[in-house]
């Protein structure tokens, strides 16, 4: 097997029915996380301009999540989590099986979840 050293970047994954499915499952999951933290959150840490990065990256999965599993930023928010980097650059870039799966999701939750302590 030879490995291409230069042209393109490869393209992202297409999720196959059973992946849609699941990942439709972990997307409400987050979705509701988020939501039922988000009164928490805003109590500790105030708008969304003064919140912790793992928070805004957060919010901009929450969002993504919302708007059929792609990146949408309208706002001009970037934020970086562990090594992942989320701007408008982004945006129509699908998240589940391209950059991040259900165990990085559930690890996701438990760094928030160590912010609201």
């Amino acid at each position: 097997m030879t490995i291409d050293q230069g042209g393109p970047p490869p393209k992202p994954s297409i999720p196959d029915g059973i992946q849609r499915l699941w990942g439709s499952f972990y997307q409400q999951a987050f979705i509701t996380y988020f939501e039922t933290n988000r009164d928490d959150i805003e109590a500790k840490f105030g708008t969304t301009k003064f919140w912790p990065e793992t928070l805004t990256f957060g919010r901009i999965l929450r969002n993504a999540f919302a708007h059929g599993g792609t990146i949408e930023i309208r706002d001009k928010a970037a934020a970086t989590w562990r090594s992942l980097t989320y701007s408008d650059a982004q945006n129509g870039r699908q998240v589940l099986y391209n950059d991040m799966s259900q165990g990085d999701l559930t690890i996701l939750m438990l760094d928030m979840d160590e912010l609201l302590l």
